[in-house]
């Protein structure tokens, strides 16, 4: 894959080099050299598939492709969150190799865990899950809290040093959905980890992460993969990358985990749908073999 990905890129960027030259929408008026057009990346969802992303920056890091910003869903948004805060594509990887959905979605013997790491899972842990209240019995909305999920992603966001998202090294958008409104929901500041944990939290598996009064699943659900969401970031030329979410096989729904994960996927189709027709002329789709192959 990372070799058509190439080819391909470098077409597109000599075909925007040549209409910035001759006068075309990116040149400026008042300088004899055109302006760079803002672009940005967009990671869309994928489950396990999220590792791809990687090999996509790694290309436009070897053909010095700036990306001005980065938005990302699910499984895009570990990726996206980790390279905008600075974090080296060499480490995110490592820490993406020994990832698995059941290592993720896995939450840890408590017993077995040394004192340091008990007490670093407690600091962003997104409240209790069951218990009884006022109100009566509590009971989890997910059928794991994500505490595990939670100490990988805070390795993976280690060098977010400000609450604000367009003041890390690369601007960066996490995407969510509303559970109770159904709407989607732009996460731009505040505590990266748990704003990625929001953005791939499926529906009935891991359970919602409440922030400022909201109950917040998978960003899947309504944004995919989040052209719009970019284009109002201010972004001229979108490098939108479409992991795929195929369905799954009969035989391959067997548990709780696989028949939410349908689910999921089931409602990212039609969403997937229109953000392909918001991408324009100059924007660039890359799709691996698997999910061409899966439409």
């Amino acid at each position: 894959m990372p070799a058509r990905i190439a080819s391909s890129l470098v077409l597109w960027i000599a075909c925007l080099n040549a209409t910035a030259q001759t006068g075309g929408p990116t040149a400026h008026a008042t300088s004899a050299s055109a302006q760079r057009p803002r672009i940005a990346l967009v990671l869309s969802g994928g489950g396990a598939r999220g590792g791809a992303h990687i090999g996509v920056l790694k290309v436009l890091e070897e053909l010095r492709v700036p990306v001005d910003m980065i938005v990302g869903t699910s499984a895009g948004s570990i990726v996206g969150a980790a390279y905008a805060t600075g974090l080296p594509l060499a480490t995110i990887e490592n820490e993406m190799q020994g990832l698995s959905t059941a290592s993720l979605f896995h939450d840890v013997v408590r017993d077995s865990v040394p004192m340091q790491r008990k007490a670093d899972d407690a600091t962003n842990y997104v409240g209790p899950e069951m218990g009884l209240g006022a109100h009566g019995l509590s009971l989890p909305k997910g059928a794991v809290a994500g505490v595990a999920l939670e100490a990988v992603l805070r390795r993976l966001t280690a060098r977010q040093h400000n609450v604000d998202f367009d003041r890390f090294p690369v601007p960066f958008r996490a995407i969510a959905t509303d559970l109770a409104t159904s709407e989607m929901v732009v996460l731009d500041r505040g505590s990266l980890s748990q704003a990625v944990r929001a953005s791939m939290a499926i529906p009935a598996v891991i359970s919602p992460v409440e922030l400022d009064g909201r109950l917040l699943v998978d960003g899947g659900v309504t944004r995919n993969l989040p052209v719009d969401v970019a284009r109002r970031m201010g972004a001229d030329v979108v490098i939108a990358v479409n992991i795929g979410t195929p369905l799954l096989r009969r035989e391959d729904i067997t548990s709780l985990l696989s028949a939410s994960e349908q689910m999921l996927r089931i409602l990212t189709t039609t969403n997937v749908a229109q953000s392909l027709k918001e991408l324009g002329p100059r924007d660039v789709l890359i799709t691996p073999a698997w999910a061409a192959s899966a439409r």
